[in-house]
Order: structure tokens, then sequence, then C-alpha cells
């Protein structure tokens, strides 16, 4: 994707520029500026995609994960390596160490394992869900008195205090 070409000081495109010029609020003129912004944002998005590739940052990651998992099937392979790597090089193991434990306390991470309820509950026909109200008693505590909401006035101190 090439960088469109912007033109005047507000850095509008030929597009965005007609949109300005019929625009007539002040939240007409906002909304071109944000529809510029966001062009601008892909468009550097897109950049550092292409460009990616061929940068210091994307080869060390490269590197960290085709040694991570070489170490991973070492580690299968020889279980005793792990041992004599922490006894001879801890510091480094150490480092394994803590990236395969992250990893795997983020795959043991729980997930939303329920699908969100898209039809109400069914119920009786022009019936409602109950909802009650508890009226506190004497000292603070919970009052014995649990009322249907709405079934008239609720008396907040029952006992009288």
């Amino acid at each position: 994707m090439s960088k469109a070409i912007e033109h005047g000081i507000n850095g509008y495109t030929d597009e965005e520029w007609e949109v300005y010029r019929k625009a007539k609020t002040t939240k007409e003129y906002f909304a071109v500026d944000r529809m510029r912004d966001e062009r601008r944002r892909r468009e550097e998005e897109e950049e550092l995609k292409e460009r990616w590739p061929s940068t210091e940052a994307a080869r060390l990651f490269t590197q960290l994960g085709e040694t991570f998992t070489a170490c991973q099937k070492l580690l299968e392979q020889n279980p005793a390596i792990e041992a004599a790597a922490k006894l001879a090089d801890g510091e480094r193991h150490d480092v394994f160490t803590m990236l395969r434990d992250n990893l795997e306390k983020a795959n043991r991470a729980p997930r939303c394992e329920y699908q969100k309820r898209r039809a109400p509950l069914s119920c009786a026909e022009g019936a409602r869900a109950e909802v009650l109200q508890h009226a506190p008693g004497d000292g603070g505590g919970a009052s014995d008195e649990v009322q249907p909401a709405g079934a008239g006035r609720c008396e907040l101190n029952p006992g009288g205090a």
C-alpha cells in the first residue's frame, strides 16, 4: 500500500478535502480530521508490516523462537541435559526456565468456557422474575422479613427503634 498524497496545511487527500469542503458543522470538520488520522494510522501500520522482516528486531525475535524450540526438543529427547545446563550455565538456563514457565502458565490460564446467552430465559407467559427486597431489623443485622419488591411499603426498621 502506498502512502496517499496529502495537500495543504491539514494534510488531507483529495477525497478528504471534498468531504471537508462540504462540512458545515464543527462535528463534521472533526469527522474529517478523524478520517485523515485513521488513514495515516493504517498507512503507518502497513509500512511497518512491509519493513518488519528486514529489521534487527524481527531477526532477533525469529532467532529467539527458533532457539527456544530447539531447547525444548533437546530437553524432550534428553531430560538429563537440564540438570547439566543448570549446573554449568545457571544464568542462561534460568532465562530458558523462566520463558518456559511463563508459556506454560499462559497455556493453563482459564479461558471463557461459556457461550453468552442470546435468547431470554423462558418463563410463564405474562410472568416476571420475582425480585425480593430485604429490610434490615434491629441492631443492623438482617431481619427475618423478606417481601416481594413493589409489594407496597417496605418497613425499614420493623421492630421500631
